[in-house]
């Protein structure tokens, strides 16, 4: 779930009001963490010769055609979803798990950390 907040002035606390609970008489919250939009990544990503995409399904990436490149994929909470190689000129789909996450691309020559909205 996404609620945007409108302003132009600065927060050292924000408070979180539930008023209403879908099914149940029970909550429970894991995680809230705030975002400022400028810094979410937008759904596709050309990272110099490599490209990171995001879909419902997950993260797509594809290494350059003339270069190999390592890949490591995690989520915001610092969980590894998935890592390996890619060589010259394949790509890989990996499912995510929802919310930010982060694509960690190194070749030879470069290295790159994307952030990822799914």
């Amino acid at each position: 779930m996404e609620y945007p907040i409108i302003s132009n002035q600065t927060y050292s606390h924000f408070k979180l009001v539930i008023t209403e609970i879908q099914n149940g008489s029970m909550f429970q919250l894991t995680e809230w963490q705030l975002f400022e939009k400028e810094n979410t990544a937008t759904p596709q990503i050309q990272a110099s010769k490599y490209q990171v995409s995001a879909s419902e399904r997950g993260i797509y990436i594809q290494s350059a055609p003339d270069e190999s490149v390592q890949y490591a994929v995690y989520h915001i909470t610092g969980y590894c979803i998935e890592k390996g190689n890619l060589l010259s000129g394949e790509s890989v789909h990996t499912a995510c798990i929802p919310g930010l996450n982060l694509v960690s691309l190194t070749s030879s020559t470069d290295r790159y950390l994307v952030k990822i909205l799914i």
